[in-house]
């Protein structure tokens, strides 16, 4: 069968099944051709008493007075960091570090981890010393210092002093992480000063600048501990989170960390109206509405068949510039047969989130240099804004034709305070808001944590990692460092990408189509214990993720123990061990994946607690 008639056979079925209402039951990961629906939510949450015993915890040591922004972001970026990988910590000042008579015991099994430009004045450096050298404890210097008492137990020799030009970059010595250490981070996303080192023999090397000449991480065995030494600035960074926790576990010989064990792949501006005419950058030979009949619609989802994918969308009605009433469909009747198509083709597998009655953002006023970045023209007033989201609300049932809206995608993901409460005014429904994890603060981007929104917590964040079909190098750190962080990938589209030079890169769509599939693929073969969720469910895993009490013992040899109270869905724990094929669940859950070049294992923990043994 020519490829040409296939496609139009597939798309027959695929129409065919979107406004049949088939229930196409595309919620979970292949294995042959059964198909898996992840379970979210448990008929009840399961509860346990947690044991005294001997934990993973975590003391954060931060130089408090340092005139140095950068303690204060790495500070910041690194609670979020433990608070995502379920690892209990303490905070301690320089100043309080001085004045408590504090014992490490508790954190042998975890790490004791200083930040601070300005480390001359730290108080009771031979206490940490003696926690590493004899306790056996991990100590890690999360920022350079060059007066720094503990850099000779870190194995700097003599007093660095700051290297004299930029770090060009970032290149990896060790393998670390899947995905994460296979690929380099450039200056342009690595910017940071470091220090001008002469190491220790025996020191071992993982990262170092791209032309070789300056050591960024490194570990030292220091008798009973080890020490691990972050030779930069850059752990301020967001997408530094899941690289520096992977780095812990692996300078402390093992141990765990939790996970989301979510994959969601959202697809923005759709369904939304398209023109009947070939618009400025469409080069594909159809108009507007040919390309998504012929071409992106049958793409995205025979790759949705393929990989399991469940997309998220977000609904558009119109593509006016209105921002006053009257607020009316301008447009709609010339492609009611392909936005009743794509509405019937995501409800089948995903989840239809809404967008906004239009494309504007929900904002009363833009600076100049937002009106230059966006050119969008401001709401006149709150009412409008009001009306409108009214008005995207009595069109749902009648376009949409099904469940009201759960989860929001913000327009060029940017929102402001008084348009988010609007929204949640006109849709209380609404669970969860998908904005972006890193935007550029200067244009009013709607960043956003994985966490509840802390004016309206019932409404949880679930931003956007990643974005495009075609990934350029200096994006994968945000994707590894992603499932390295929360055990999550958060990616998404445009079905005009292809019209954007700057968003297509100068490709077609064939090549945007096999670069999305090429990521897709890369994505299953590393992490295929990431299960495929809509935003909401999404959502709803994280709140139990983030309610759950949950502690790591790994004190007896080849045994490790999980507790998680309560546990009110699956929840998956991350173990780095040697000979990860050795080991076994004996209680609490079963072993999704296994990566013996890594040192990793991944378990689906289905019970509050969890006990994993290596065979003797």
């Amino acid at each position: 069968m020519k490829k040409g008639m296939w496609r139009a056979v597939l798309y027959g079925v695929l129409l065919c099944l979107a406004l049949g209402a088939a229930v196409w039951r595309l919620g979970g990961v292949f294995e042959g051709k059964q198909i898996i629906v992840p379970e979210v939510t448990f008929g009840a949450a399961k509860e346990t008493k947690i044991p005294q015993g001997s934990y993973q915890r975590y003391l954060l040591l931060y130089q408090e007075s340092d005139p140095v922004a950068d303690t204060k972001l790495t500070l910041n970026s690194l609670e979020h960091a433990l608070l995502y990988a379920k690892w209990p910590y303490d905070k301690l000042s320089f100043s309080e570090w001085a004045q408590a008579e504090r014992d490490l015991d508790p954190y042998r099994s975890g790490a004791v981890i200083v930040i601070g430009e300005r480390q001359a004045g730290l108080a009771r450096p031979d206490v940490i010393a003696r926690y590493v050298r004899e306790g056996g404890g991990t100590l890690v210097m999360a920022m350079r210092s060059p007066d720094s008492p503990l850099n000779a137990l870190s194995g700097v020799m003599g007093t660095p002093v700051f290297y004299e030009r930029p770090i060009p970059g970032l290149h990896w010595r060790e393998n670390l992480y899947p995905g994460m250490s296979e690929q380099n981070i450039s200056q342009e996303r690595f910017s940071s000063s470091a220090l001008a080192v002469k190491l220790e023999p025996g020191v071992q090397v993982w990262a170092e600048s791209l032309e070789g000449q300056v050591p960024l991480l490194w570990t030292k065995q220091a008798e009973k501990g080890r020490t691990l030494y972050w030779n930069t600035t850059g752990l301020q960074e967001k997408m530094m989170r899941g690289i520096f926790v992977e780095s812990v576990l692996k300078a402390q010989g093992g141990g765990a960390k939790g996970a989301v064990g979510a994959q969601v792949w959202y697809i923005d501006d759709y369904p939304a109206p398209a023109y009947d005419r070939v618009s400025e950058g469409n080069t594909t030979g159809y108009t507007d509405t040919g390309f998504r009949m012929r071409a992106f619609n049958p793409d995205m989802q025979a790759l949705a068949q393929r990989y399991g994918l469940r997309y998220s969308s977000g609904v558009i009605f119109d593509y006016n510039d209105r921002t006053a009433p009257p607020f009316e469909l301008t447009m709609r009747d010339r492609n009611k047969k392909l936005y009743d198509l794509e509405v019937g083709l995501i409800r089948a597998q995903g989840e239809l989130g809404l967008h906004g009655y239009n494309h504007l953002p929900l904002k009363l006023s833009y600076t100049e240099e937002e009106k230059a970045e966006y050119g969008y023209p401001a709401w006149t007033s709150p009412d409008a804004i009001r009306e409108a989201l009214r008005t995207a609300r009595g069109l749902w049932p009648k376009e949409v034709h099904g469940a009201l809206p759960t989860m929001y995608i913000p327009p060029s993901n940017v929102l402001s305070r008084e348009g988010k409460l609007l929204l949640l005014e006109a849709f209380p429904e609404i669970r969860t808001i998908s904005s972006i994890y890193v935007s550029n603060k200067a244009y009013a981007g709607y960043e956003q944590e994985f966490l509840p929104d802390e004016e309206v917590p019932r409404v949880m964040g679930t931003p956007r990692l990643t974005s495009g079909f075609v990934m350029e190098e200096d994006q994968l750190p945000d994707l590894y460092g992603g499932v390295g962080s929360l055990g999550i990938v958060s990616h998404f589209n445009h079905p005009d990408d292809v019209f954007h030079e700057e968003r297509n890169r100068g490709q077609g769509w064939p090549t945007l189509r096999d670069g999305f599939e090429k990521l897709v693929q890369a994505v299953k073969e590393r992490f295929p214990w990431l299960e495929p969720l809509t935003a909401t469910e999404l959502a709803d895993r994280l709140h139990h993720y983030h309610a759950a009490d949950v502690r790591f013992e790994r004190s007896r040899p080849n045994r490790l123990e999980a507790y998680a109270t309560p546990l009110a869905g699956p929840m998956f724990v991350e173990v780095r061990v040697d000979q990860p094929e050795r080991w076994q669940v004996k209680e609490g859950g079963m072993i999704v994946h296994r990566d013996a070049k890594h040192g990793l294992l991944w378990v689906r923990m289905t019970e509050p607690h969890l006990v994993v043994e290596a065979a003797t």
